[in-house]
């Protein structure tokens, strides 16, 4: 909120992209996947409506060549809010192997990172967020994709069938660095690659804009609420 009131107050045309959470975060359970055929996550059973970068980059190209975006904001998510071990069951599907599930307390991460190295205010922020996904607070649907674009976002299934190959299927050795610990099986004992995994990506995007609006759409939830576009 606050970043959104400096942008405000700097008289810039901005338009605010809002997903919840990214279908590419699932890249980071890449070496787990490979090297013990597990998933740690804190997050389960909370929901996200996680997007595909893709869809994200198709708003973004809108709202860059269209008027009538500037000052809103719309809120980018997939078709489905799916709990981290159903996105890992996706996987298991697409890959055609059992990928093991770990569920781990937002508590656990924190502590562990901590111990790892991590200063206490940015494990707390972590702890934090985790415990927000997994109240399933970033499980909000909204139809802002299709409403902008004409075309339903993509799903989880859709986005892992296209990177399935991008190294979740080949066995390759954890590079050597000074101070890493080797991973670890369980819920008890992961290692700090893990840790930082379980940091999920939410981002907000900021397009500095002069678009235009197309016609015939039909406006959002949060367009109708703001009121006609400058």
């Amino acid at each position: 909120a606050a970043r959104e009131d400096l942008l405000r107050a700097s008289g810039l045309d901005v338009t605010y992209l809002r997903p919840n959470g990214l279908m590419s975060n699932a890249l980071w359970w890449a070496d787990e996947i490979r090297e013990s055929n597990q998933v740690v996550d804190p997050t389960d059973p909370g929901r996200q409506a996680v997007v595909d970068p893709d869809d994200i980059a198709r708003v973004a190209a809108l709202v860059l060549t269209e008027d009538g975006h500037v000052g809103h904001g719309y809120i980018l998510n997939g078709p489905d809010a799916l709990t981290a071990r159903e996105q890992v069951e996706t996987l298991s599907d697409v890959l055609g192997r059992t990928i093991q599930f770990v569920d781990v307390t937002p508590e656990q991460v924190a502590k562990q990172a901590i111990q790892h190295g991590t200063p206490p205010q940015l494990a707390e922020a972590m702890q934090n967020l985790n415990e927000l996904f997994r109240a399933g607070r970033a499980g909000v649907i909204a139809d802002d994709i299709e409403n902008l674009t004409g075309i339903a976002p993509r799903t989880f299934r859709d986005w892992c069938e296209r990177h399935a190959g991008r190294g979740l299927t080949t066995s390759r050795p954890r590079a050597a660095c000074a101070g890493a610990r080797p991973p670890s099986q369980g819920a008890r004992g992961f290692d700090a690659a893990t840790l930082n995994r379980t940091h999920r990506v939410r981002p907000t995007l900021v397009s500095t804009t002069s678009p235009r609006l197309r016609k015939g759409r039909r406006p959002t939830q949060r367009e109708s609420r703001a009121g006609p576009r400058r």
